[in-house]
């Protein structure tokens, strides 16, 4: 799928990443073992972020955030509304 694509993909909202703004269920059931077991590094990498709904919710919880999304649009939104809520959270186009 090409970018072009995916950003109508986006703009239709026909996944649950481009318009639910809570993290999935499972990885906020996998929040409790990781906050419990992670002794020294709390940084966390989204692939394929879309809107950044995990990586917000983990940045939310004490992580320090990567979020590699393909779409330049998803990117921009992700870094303005992390530097917004000034969370440990930077999104980059790859």
């Amino acid at each position: 799928m090409t970018k072009e694509l995916w950003s109508k993909e986006y703009l239709s909202k026909g996944i649950p990443s481009s318009y639910r703004q809570e993290a999935t269920r499972a990885v906020a059931e996998f929040l409790p073992f990781l906050t419990a077991n992670l002794r020294t590094s709390r940084r966390g990498l989204d692939l394929g972020s879309g809107k950044g709904r995990n990586a917000f919710f983990l940045a939310e919880n004490g992580f320090e955030m990567i979020a590699l999304e393909w779409v330049n649009e998803n990117v921009e939104q992700i870094n303005a509304k992390a530097k917004e809520k000034q969370l440990s959270l930077k999104a980059i186009c790859q």
